[in-house]
């Protein structure tokens, strides 16, 4: 792998499908990877799902612990040999792509990039993989601190690495989800960050901006087609599509009435449900 800039992603089996036919297919569609690298961190994926990936390279990843959280230790060791160019982490399961986002990786940044969510970090879910010392010292440092996205993180290769480093670092318990999205909410605040329009990681349980499904394409109140969607849940039942992917006949069956439950408790019950 021999151009500037790289995007890495990561998934076992479960997701290896949706990676092959939505998020790839759709990377490819809209995104100019003229200048940009393709890496996988391989979680445990089947043969036929590691022979679809053609032209990507696959790094080998360590199963014993959720998806989300394995595959840092991985991401630190793929960018140890990367120290120039801009590179993306980003989810590979929740994923599609409808713009190009390669003019992001042409700005000389110094800092990490992400989106930040509308509210808190919800605590009470994502320290359950650090040890208890230092929940509670997560706790104190992440009051009032709104959430910054782990499922799209943009920065030059040797900060990214020292992000995932950190985050491998921390985890005590490997078994739970979210955990990641607690640290990296707490070290891009700590070291400063670029704050990405929310467009770049449209994370559709937590935005407040409503939007629209035609013909399985996603866009804004404002009818701007959005660059990249992100169906982020704990478990299918919780994702906001029933059939998100790219292309005809997805994304049909968005659950409107639980997106505004969650929405509306996001706000009626503040900042101390997410900090229990």
């Amino acid at each position: 792998m021999t151009k500037p800039h790289a995007i890495v992603t990561a998934a076992c089996a479960n997701h290896g499908g949706f990676l092959v036919h939505h998020w790839l297919r759709s990377l490819r569609a809209h995104v100019d990877l003229t200048r940009i690298d393709l890496a996988v961190i391989d979680l445990g994926l089947s043969a036929p799902q590691r022979a679809a990936l053609e032209g990507v390279r696959l790094i080998p990843g360590d199963r014993a612990g959720h998806p989300s959280v394995m595959r840092y230790a991985a991401l630190a060791r793929f960018l140890a040999d990367r120290r120039d160019g801009q590179v993306l982490s980003v989810d590979g399961g929740d994923v599609i792509f409808q713009r190009d986002i390669s003019h992001l990786f042409e700005r000389n940044r110094e800092r990490l990039c992400a989106v930040q969510q509308h509210h808190p970090a919800p605590l009470g879910l994502f320290l359950r993989g650090l040890s208890r010392g230092r929940r509670r010292v997560f706790r104190r440092q992440l009051r009032r601190r709104k959430t910054l996205n782990s499922g799209f993180v943009l920065g030059p290769a040797r900060r990214l690495r020292e992000l995932a480093e950190t985050v491998a670092g921390l985890i005590a318990d490997p078994g739970p989800y979210g955990t990641d999205q607690s640290i990296v909410t707490r070290q891009l605040h700590q070291w400063g960050f670029e704050a990405l329009d929310e467009t770049y990681n449209f994370v559709l349980g937590t935005t407040r901006e409503d939007f629209s499904v035609e013909d399985g394409v996603f866009y804004t109140s404002r009818g701007e087609r959005i660059a990249v969607v992100h169906n982020a849940g704990f478990r299918a039942p919780f994702r906001f599509v029933a059939d998100f992917g790219y292309g005809p006949g997805c994304n049909t069956r968005v659950r409107r009435r639980y997106l505004a439950l969650t929405r509306a408790g996001s706000r009626l019950l503040g900042r101390d449900a997410w900090e229990a």
